[in-house]
């Protein structure tokens, strides 16, 4: 009632003071404030609201130095420790060791903050600032992604696409002729001399022997399968079909030449056995497709603003990020 009158009085001052004036209007929000009563500068009564309770204060439970540790602070650390299960399950003796843990906690923060230099709390403020919006981000995208399901005619889709991923691939046997350049200069003229008539040999097998001796190469054979040989030598040879013979190829400072002897087409794992791991993958793509739909979204709610431009658009912010 005392503030209210005062209000109106002052309300009601000649039109001339500028002082009382100002006054007014403090009163007015003071007013406003604490009663919820919103008088006008005539004197006009709003209609009255109820009293706007104040929120209540949780139960200190703890106090480390000047710092208090609070019964919200327990529960916090309980439903992190449960995960998502009923708070009764907690007992007397848990929350006695969280309540250790967590005044543990502080005092080493108390200690390990006076021991700080200023660039250091000012990192720790920055990876603090960093979480704080990870978790932002987290939920935005718990509430706003809906990445679209994996059905059965994407996970038959793409079996067919990629047989390679599933154990189809092509096994090449192969045999090949290795020389080392450095190790006696004169065999390896010989060698290159060759190459057309050693090309034209059908049983590299029954002349292995003979080229060993007379341009110093190694001979080998095996099966090759993807991701097994130098890439170089692995291009090569995916490019041949069987009987055929490379150039020669240069990796590695040796020189080779190699000869495919058969392709086998290796059937892949059926789809029954695989489908799970396609739908794990599929689901990953769908779930990124999702996200930069959600960025590109929100994006339009903003204004962006990069050195050297007046605002950016979500098509031009990658563009001007590059350019820093």
């Amino acid at each position: 009632m005392l503030l209210t009158e005062l209000s109106k009085t002052l309300c009601g001052c000649p039109e001339g003071n500028r002082s009382l004036k100002k006054h007014c209007s403090v009163v007015r929000w003071v007013t406003t404030g604490a009663l919820v009563v919103g008088l006008s500068a005539c004197g006009q009564k709003a209609p009255q609201q109820p009293p706007v309770e104040p929120r209540q204060q949780s139960p200190v439970v703890a106090h480390v130095n000047d710092e208090s540790i609070t019964q919200a602070d327990v529960d916090f650390m309980l439903e992190r420790m449960l995960k998502g299960q009923a708070l009764v399950q907690a007992d007397d003796e848990l929350r006695k060791k969280i309540l250790d843990s967590l005044i543990s906690s502080k005092a080493m923060r108390i200690q390990t903050e006076a021991q700080l230099t200023q660039d250091e709390k000012e990192s720790i403020a920055r990876s603090v600032k960093a979480y704080e919006e990870e978790l932002y981000v987290k939920e935005y995208l718990s509430n706003n992604v809906v990445p679209e399901p994996v059905t059965v005619e994407m996970i038959q889709a793409y079996y067919d696409k990629h047989p390679e991923e599933f154990g189809g691939e092509s096994v090449r046997d192969f045999q090949m002729l290795v020389l080392n350049p450095a190790q006696d200069q004169q065999a390896r003229d010989k060698f290159l001399a060759a190459i057309p008539t050693i090309k034209a040999v059908t049983d590299w097998s029954a002349a292995k022997k003979q080229w060993e001796q007379i341009y110093a190469v190694k001979f080998q054979e095996g099966r090759a399968r993807p991701g097994l040989l130098d890439p170089a030598l692995e291009q090569v040879m995916s490019k041949l079909a069987a009987h055929q013979v490379s150039d020669l190829v240069y990796t590695d400072d040796q020189i080779y030449l190699v000869k495919v002897i058969s392709v086998t087409q290796v059937a892949p794992k059926p789809l029954a056995a695989v489908s799970a791991d396609i739908r794990k993958k599929l689901a990953a793509q769908q779930l990124r497709t999702a996200v930069k739909k959600a960025s590109d979204e929100v994006l339009k709610t903003v204004q962006v603003r990069l050195p050297g431009s007046s605002s950016a658009t979500p098509e031009n912010i990658s563009q001007g990020a590059a350019k820093q």
